[in-house]
């Protein structure tokens, strides 16, 4: 589906906001004693759809150091900068994460 698609899903829809809690694939980009990471994926409502990507990329980028990471937001409502699934598979878009390339 297109990105554009999905807007048009998602306006005609009933409103969704994204949770207070999520979980995401982060990769570990540095050099030893240097800290240094990047979101892998989409922002998960569920540790359950957070495992099954770290499982997919560990199994498609051998030798790559992959973690699961959570982070919680105490602004209402719920807004981050990446796109978020919902544990119904329900994508939930946010202004700054339309400009973002994130891979499901």
């Amino acid at each position: 589906m297109t990105r554009a698609g999905l807007r048009h899903i998602m306006s005609t829809a009933i409103p969704l906001s994204a949770p207070e809690e999520v979980f995401y694939v982060v990769q570990t980009t540095g050099q030893f004693g240097r800290r240094a990471h990047r979101v892998s994926s989409v922002l998960f409502e569920t540790r359950f759809h957070a495992s099954a990507k770290l499982g997919r990329l560990r199994a498609e980028n051998p030798g790559r150091e992959y973690d699961i990471w959570s982070s919680t937001t105490y602004v209402e409502p719920s807004t981050w900068s990446y796109p978020v699934m919902l544990a119904n598979g329900t994508m939930v878009l946010s202004d700054a994460s339309e400009s973002r390339e994130v891979e499901l």
